[in-house]
């Protein structure tokens, strides 16, 4: 059960019915969320708190211990052993997709599963799928007349293509698939909170996508030759069960995680006119990424991270309890000018192990490889067509949903 609707009793709805179960309403948070998700306020807080942490030691709130430093968060995320991530994510991940490395501490399972997931990824070429892509996000900028909603109607149907061509699946209907993702992200992810509501819509996506991954994979054939992951991830030896779980946790983070970078950056990008003229001549997609990142450590798409003592312990000097909450905060870290020289200017070639903003430690995102080709190429279209926004992002709880623009309708 879910609290209102059996599994079972789900599946058996239309599309149309699926959908208005599962479907992340617009707005939300009232005041303090709309705060929350701005880009003034976080962003004052995590530059005071970079500037006040300088040659202290973590801050201490109650049982719950907060790493500001750089040098502090690196520690944490390199001591896997102290600081867990499975008390802070395996319950959620696994009542809604099943076991998935991001849900796991070290151990026998979680190396069984990255090395299966590697070696599958080493054997999936990303060009074609980026190639393919690329030519979608164009046409939808061709046809749009000139103005487009950046999120919803580019970035995230630009998103969910790639993902459906790389992990081999997709939805019935197109929307129904968006929001059986976006559902499970918020709720593995973001629902710091326990909302059982967030939880219900979570666990009946989650069912929805089990259910499109087992039919598919039951659906292949050997010799496995299709160009996705799912193939290689078979022909590799991994059992359709893993192969499941492998495919629905990377899916997860895919859709949405692109799309919130891409509408934060697009607006950095429209108010600093630094970042911007660095980004017009940038001559290569490893610099546009470079200038990526930098904007996202402007407004960052995860501004925290969480783990849990294993023990008690220390950190940077700081006495930690057993099973107390660490809470890294790698927007503030990312604003740490020990690491970050200048770091108000945008950096292009700065050190990518410094940046946080797709994990760390025993945990980066396995999707980074995609992100590094694929969110520059969503941006740099843009930027190429002398791109502004038209007011303000429109959200669905934490997601970006709208972000109107008007563009050239031609590369500048």
């Amino acid at each position: 059960m879910t609290g209102t609707m059996q599994v079972d009793e789900f599946l058996g709805l239309d599309d149309a019915g699926k959908l208005e179960r599962i479907k992340t309403p617009l707005g939300g948070g009232g005041l303090f969320g709309k705060i929350a998700r701005g880009r003034m306020i976080p962003g004052l807080v995590a530059r005071l708190a970079a500037k006040v942490a300088r040659g202290r030691k973590p801050l201490r709130l109650g049982k719950t211990v907060i790493a500001i430093r750089h040098d502090h968060v690196c520690e944490a995320f390199d001591r896997d052993l102290d600081f867990l991530i499975g008390p802070v994510n395996k319950q959620k991940i696994e009542e809604v997709s099943g076991p998935f490395v991001l849900g796991m501490d070290r151990s026998p399972a979680h190396g069984a599963q990255r090395m299966m997931l590697y070696t599958a990824l080493r054997d999936t070429s990303l060009e074609p799928i980026i190639e393919a892509s690329t030519e979608y996000a164009e046409k939808l900028l061709e046809d749009s007349g000139g103005t487009i909603d950046a999120v919803d109607d580019y970035a995230r149907k630009v998103a969910a293509r790639t993902a459906s061509a790389l992990f081999g699946i997709s939805g019935p209907d197109d929307q129904l698939f968006l929001e059986a993702t976006r559902s499970i992200f918020g709720h593995t992810f973001l629902n710091l909170g326990n909302d059982e509501t967030i939880r219900q819509r979570a666990v009946l996506a989650g069912a929805l996508i089990r259910q499109l991954f087992e039919v598919e994979i039951a659906n292949r054939a050997e010799p496995y030759g299709n160009p996705d992951l799912m193939d290689a991830l078979l022909r590799a030896g991994a059992s359709e069960d893993d192969t499941r779980l492998i495919l629905a946790g990377m899916l997860v983070g895919a859709i949405d995680t692109t799309t919130s970078s891409v509408a934060r950056i697009l607006c950095v990008l429209d108010r600093d006119d630094d970042i911007r003229a660095k980004f017009e001549g940038a001559t290569t997609r490893e610099d546009q990424w470079g200038l990526c990142l930098e904007a996202l450590r402007r407004w960052p798409h995860n501004p925290i991270v969480l783990r849990q003592a294993a023990d008690d312990t220390t950190l940077g000097g700081a006495t930690i309890g057993k099973a107390s909450r660490v809470v890294l905060f790698t927007h503030a870290a990312m604003l740490d000018k020990s690491t970050f020289p200048d770091h108000q200017l945008a950096v292009a070639d700065r050190n990518r192990r410094a940046y946080f903003h797709f994990g760390g430690g025993l945990h980066p995102c396995s999707g980074i490889p995609i992100n590094a080709l694929q969110i520059p190429m969503l941006v740099s279209l843009l930027v190429e067509r002398q791109y502004r926004t038209r007011g303000a992002i429109n959200w669905a709880g934490p997601f970006p949903h709208n972000l109107n623009i008007d563009h050239s309708g031609t590369t500048s």
